[in-house]
């Protein structure tokens, strides 16, 4: 928005009346003599076109006395006296003109006129006429699939209501045009997509009767901002708002630095012009959100605010006892990430999705704590709700997630029946296992990074029980409890716990050779060591190596894999101080293990003599889950209970160093439950059924 700012008249007039013994008596008249006394104090608002149409240059003072008697006198001086007035009662009335003519502003008494009054005191308290208020708002820079403006308004004085806007989405723009009282208000405007906050404004307007104030706002989306960027500013301290914003860094007019994500201290301090006002008070928005209740204000004010990277608007409104005194200082300013490269920030939660419209209504997906978040290529992800028969896959768009594609149980008729899911950020493979019809069953679905679509791949698309590994030879699954891709051998493999084949169930691992999108069984091994639930397996970037973890051992199991997919002797590796819950290996002499700490072995399969204990390197914090990103270079573990994922650098030699955390709070229920990696974002489940999406500094 670009208001004019100018000095506005506090339209406080204080008249005194004096009727004074001295003078002349005739016949039963005095003298009156008024005294009118004018204070000004500034303030930013947006105003009429016509500066000078706020300042008064005479006043218009009309009396009504005994026996019908009355005066009118227009001055445009500080004094008048008034000869020969009848003695008695007077209704004195005054009002206050622009060069115009326009009348501001009026104040009356009853005044008794004797031949010994005192002095009496006039205020000018009552604005007068009406005006025309005209605003109009556009996005045009922001894309929003699902918008929602709101503005509201508040008269000085009075409580926050709805002001009626006429918004027309397809171009991204609303305008408004009211009638109102002359007077001080303050407008706000907040805009959404679904559910998801994008941006907002506050400001202050000044209605004078007979004009019209007019102005312009855009509104930006908190878009994201990369740690290498650069400080954007607009501070409006300076103007005639008489007070300052600090705040923003030590050298807040050429370089300030906001950093996102911490709690940071903003300033007012009020120009010495306004420290006699009486009732000041103040008032923090952020976005057209409040930040706080109005509150006393005095010398200085501060408010506390943790900010989402960005830009973003930030507004102190500030006001006193006086009429048209609402003033409005806002600072536009663009929040970055950590300058750390590979620490996470948070970014934004939500529990709802847009999934469509039907008949003009929006459609949204409510997720719940079943909800199974993927990585997909191209940075994107894939969530799945099976209590709501729904998969979507997601785009990252600033701060927030935007729907690409959604599908239904017409799609897949499986969907409610999922228990899990695996996918690559890389890769274009997603393999889903559920239970529908009491059966084991598996699919294998190709991704398409064009449009967004999944669809069936080729060959061995579908697991429904039984299925044939050649011509001659069928197998069935029986209770699978892990899937892994593996894209350096373009290989699914999976650990089922009763694997049938020729008759025989046993444990088995067995592994799926993609080519293309054609899938095909191409081996499996007996497996000796039970598989649970909550065992993990990882395979190394390169896919030569392997590890796992067993139920309540402390030992990570080790191994090598063969070209043709086939496993060498498991080996053991450890002891780890508490049994791990996850387990990654990021390079084939590298074992990452969660385990309450976090715990490094470097191990060379061949030299190892089974048992073997090596000794870790320990980073002393807690995990339940580990993910690395695509480079090997920095690791994320989260810890569910306490809702915090920590981020690692990982150096050449694999030591790891501690360089963040983030925490993970707002509307996140008692824990999380999963996370996943794709691109520079990583997307975090709760038991709440609330996604945080964060991003990682590049």
């Amino acid at each position: 928005m670009k208001p004019k700012k100018l000095f506005i008249l506090l339209l406080i007039v204080s008249i005194i009346i004096a009727g004074f013994a001295s003078c002349k008596q005739e016949g039963g008249t005095a003298t009156m003599k008024l005294m009118l006394k004018k204070t000004d104090l500034g303030a930013k608002t947006l105003t009429p076109g016509d500066a000078s149409s706020l300042q008064i240059t005479r006043f218009r003072l009309t009396g009504n006395g005994p026996k019908n008697a009355t005066f009118d006198i227009t001055t445009d001086n500080t004094s008048v006296t008034i000869n020969g007035l009848e003695v008695g009662t007077w209704n004195v009335t005054a009002k206050g003109l622009n060069a115009s003519g326009t009348e501001l502003v009026q104040g009356s008494t009853v005044y008794e006129l004797t031949q010994n009054s005192g002095t009496a005191q006039l205020v000018l308290d009552e604005m007068v006429g009406t005006g025309t208020f005209i605003l109009n708002i556009d996005w045009v820079n922001t894309e929003v699939p699902d918008p929602s403006l709101q503005v509201f308004l508040t008269a000085q004085g009075g409580v926050e209501g709805p002001l009626a806007a006429e918004p027309d989405y397809n171009n991204r723009t609303a305008s408004i045009s009211k009638s109102l009282a002359a007077g001080s208000y303050i407008v706000r405007g907040v805009l959404k997509s679904g559910d998801f906050h994008v941006g907002g404004f506050v400001d202050s307007i000044r209605i004078v009767g007979g004009q019209t104030t007019q102005g312009s706002v855009s509104i930006s989306q908190m878009q994201y901002a990369d740690a290498s960027g650069y400080f954007l500013l607009t501070n409006k301290a300076g103007e005639p708002v008489r007070g300052t914003m600090t705040g923003f860094g030590t050298d807040q007019d050429s370089s300030p630095i906001l950093e996102a994500n911490t709690d940071k201290v903003i300033k007012f301090t009020l120009d010495n012009a306004f420290e006699t006002a009486p009732g000041l008070r103040i008032q923090w928005f952020l976005d057209g959100l409040a930040l706080s209740d109005s509150k006393i204000l005095g010398k200085e004010n501060q408010i506390t605010a943790n900010i989402t990277p960005g830009s973003h608007r930030i507004d102190a409104v500030v006001s006193n006892d006086l009429l048209g005194s609402y003033g409005c200082v806002s600072t536009t300013f663009l929040a970055m990430l950590s300058s750390t490269k590979g620490a996470l920030s948070k970014l934004s939660d939500f529990s709802t999705i847009l999934i469509g419209k039907v008949g003009g209504q929006c459609q949204y997906l409510t997720l719940g704590s079943d909800t199974i978040v993927s990585p997909l290529p191209s940075g994107k992800f894939l969530i799945v709700s099976p209590s709501k028969s729904k998969i979507a896959v997601m785009k990252v768009v600033r701060n927030c997630l935007d729907l690409v594609k959604v599908y239904d149980e017409k799609d897949f008729p499986y969907i409610a029946d999922i228990k899990m899911v695996r996918s690559d950020a890389v890769l274009p493979w997603i393999v889903i296992q559920d239970e529908k019809g009491g059966t084991e069953n598996m699919s294998f679905l190709k991704f398409n990074q064009a449009d967004g679509t999944i669809s069936y791949c080729t060959g061995l698309s579908r697991i429904e029980g039984d299925y044939k590994i050649n011509d001659t030879i069928t197998a069935k699954l029986g209770d699978v409890k892990a899937i892994e891709i593996v894209g350096s051998a373009n290989r699914v493999y999976i650990w089922d716990e009763s694997c049938t084949i020729l008759n025989d169930t046993r444990r088995r691992s067995m592994w799926f050779q993609i080519d293309g999108d054609k899938v095909v069984c191409s081996g499996s091994d007996i497996e000796n060591v039970a598989f649970s639930d909550s065992n993990k397996v990882s395979f190394s970037p390169s896919g030569n190596s392997v590890a796992r973890t067993q139920d309540g051992s402390c030992q990570i199991m080790f191994n090598e894999v063969h070209s043709r997919g086939t496993f060498g002797e498991w080996k053991y590796v450890g002891n780890t101080t508490t049994a791990p819950s996850d387990v990654i290996l990021a390079a084939d002499n590298c074992i990452i293990a969660a385990n309450g700490s976090l715990e490094r072995f470097t191990a060379d399969y061949l030299s190892i003599t089974s048992p073997a204990t090596v000794t870790p390197q320990t980073v002393e914090l807690s995990s339940d889950q580990i993910i690395l990103d695509a480079q090997a270079a920095f690791l994320y573990a989260m810890d569910s209970a306490s809702r915090t994922i920590y981020s690692l650098s990982r150096s050449s030699a694999g030591v790891l160093e501690r360089i963040g955390n983030c925490k993970i709070s707002q509307n996140s229920g008692i824990k999380l439950t999963m996370m996943a990696m794709a691109g520079p974002n990583i997307l975090v489940a709760a038991d709440s059924g609330y996604l945080t999406l964060c991003r990682v500094t590049q």
